[in-house]
């Protein structure tokens, strides 16, 4: 059977979206031509990519100012109603909530808008920062649909180097919970580059910089009225970090990508580095498949990188999703875990691995 919609699936493949001069979905198993070639944006480069939980809507952004959600029905544009009253906010990142009942997209003139999708209307309008709006993501959780007076929690980087927190509830305007500032005080602002919850401890927090550093915020220690202090500072990289990615399997792992071309491993609870590997190119994204052995990488120079965590540290499979562009986004479509006995399996295969490529020490 052949890919033909966003909420198709191969079996047993391993479908993931990547976003550059357009939107690609691949069979990451073989990565031998994309499987299918989104159109919805035209010639406009595409900034984010990001699929539902259940794998039947694949949402975009772009430089035209387009959010777009395609699935068996069609593609929606969500931000044509705010052109229409004006706005030429370009949304540079996005993320679904658990059950997708929400999406969020960080614009450059920083706000971060939430649309409901179960409702039909403009978004809910969140001022998170006063510069561009860099990188956003949902805490763990379940949707307002399931748990009306549960709220959500959603959490934006700024490229100036905050990262605000707000309280997103059904039938009140979102509220700051927490505000942190990367840089310290009379130094140079660095941009925050990435921020991801870990998966299975809902409390710890991940962010990276342009400097190149990797912080965990552990929000459960956190007193209320306070900012979170970071608990741990990984300085890996040489260069801007731009992409984290949590272990679905393992709570512990926890990978980044830099500029430097490095790709590093963590164990967040040790608080030291595993592994780490050099590939000789700036990288710019990351994701990891649910299965905990399988990750995917993006260059600057329009490539990626699939790598199976139970081999060699070396790219098992590769491909060019463009010759011009560099790859901005990857995410691969959420597909069941493992069984929580096997959660300590891919920390082990990262010590094991052997004949790693002569960049990786």
């Amino acid at each position: 059977r052949t890919f033909s919609e966003p909420g198709s699936t191969l079996e047993g493949a391993m479908m993931l979206a990547s976003a550059s001069e357009s939107v690609l979905v691949w069979d990451a198993g073989t990565m031998a031509s994309p499987v299918r070639r989104v159109t919805t944006h035209g010639d406009s480069f595409v900034r984010s990519v990001r699929w539902n939980h259940n794998n039947m809507v694949l949402a975009s952004s772009s430089d035209d100012g387009s959010v777009c959600l395609g699935s068996e029905s069609g593609t929606r544009d969500l931000m044509a109603a705010e052109r229409e009253q004006g706005s030429d906010a370009v949304s540079l990142a996005l993320s679904f909530s658990a059950r997708s009942r929400f999406l969020a997209a960080g614009g450059d003139d920083g706000v971060v808008r939430v649309w409901d999708l179960a409702q039909s209307g403009r978004p809910r309008r969140v001022h998170a920062h006063n510069s561009a709006v860099s990188c956003v993501c949902w805490a763990p959780g379940e949707d307002a649909a399931s748990l009306p007076d549960e709220p959500l929690l959603l959490t934006a980087g700024s490229e100036l180097g905050e990262i605000t927190t707000h309280v997103v509830t059904d039938g009140r305007p979102p509220a700051c919970a927490s505000r942190l500032v990367l840089s310290s005080a009379g130094a140079s602002p660095v941009a925050c580059t990435a921020v991801q919850y870990s998966p299975l401890r809902h409390a710890l927090l991940a962010g990276a910089d342009s400097s190149g550093v990797v912080r965990l915020w552990d929000l459960a220690a956190t007193r209320e009225g306070e900012a979170p202090l970071a608990a741990h500072e990984f300085t890996e990289h040489d260069a801007a970090c731009t992409g984290l990615a949590w272990s679905t399997v393992n709570h512990l792992l926890l990978a980044s990508v830099g500029a430097d071309g490095k790709l590093a491993f963590y164990d967040t609870a040790q608080h030291k580095t595993v592994k780490r590997v050099t590939l000789g190119e700036p990288l710019s994204c990351v994701s990891f498949l649910a299965d905990g052995v399988t990750i995917a990488t993006g260059t600057l120079r329009g490539a990626i990188h699939v790598f199976d965590l139970r081999m060699s540290l070396a790219p098992v499979r590769s491909a060019v999703a463009s010759d011009e562009c560099a790859v901005m986004d990857l995410c691969f479509q959420h597909v069941p875990s493992p069984a929580a006995v096997d959660s300590e399996r891919p920390r082990e295969r990262i010590h094991e691995a052997r004949n790693e490529p002569a960049a990786a020490r």
